[in-house]
C-alpha cells in the first residue's frame, strides 16, 4: 500500500518507520526543512529506541523516503496519516 505520512513529529516519524518496514511505500513529509535535513543526515529530532535503525533499514530497502511539502510532487497515495500539532488560537 502506498502511505503518505504529513508531519514527522514524535507520532508521525515513527509510524512511517513502521509502516515501512511493514513493507508499505511510505512517502513522509514535514514543513521543517532543519528536521527533514536532520533525518536525511542521519539524526533523529528526538531520542526513541532503535527508531534511527528502522529508518536507515527502511531508507535502504527503497520503502521510506522524504520530502519537504515544497517537494512533494507525487500522488498521495492509498491512505495518508495526519500526524502534525495544531498551534492554539491566540
Amino acid at each position: 500500500m502506498k502511505v503518505t505520512v504529513i508531519g514527522l513529529g514524535h507520532v508521525g516519524l515513527v509510524a512511517a518507520a513502521g509502516l515501512a518496514l511493514a513493507g508499505h511505500e511510505v512517502l513522509a513529509t514535514d514543513i521543517d526543512r532543519v528536521k527533514l535535513d536532520e533525518i536525511r543526515s542521519g539524526r533523529t529530532p528526538f531520542f526513541e529506541p532503535g527508531l534511527w535503525d528502522s529508518i536507515a533499514a527502511a531508507s535502504r530497502n527503497g520503502t521510506l523516503k522524504f520530502a519537504h511539502t515544497d517537494e512533494f510532487r507525487e500522488g498521495v497515495g492509498d491512505i495518508s496519516l495526519v500526524a502534525v500539532v495544531m498551534a492554539p488560537r491566540s
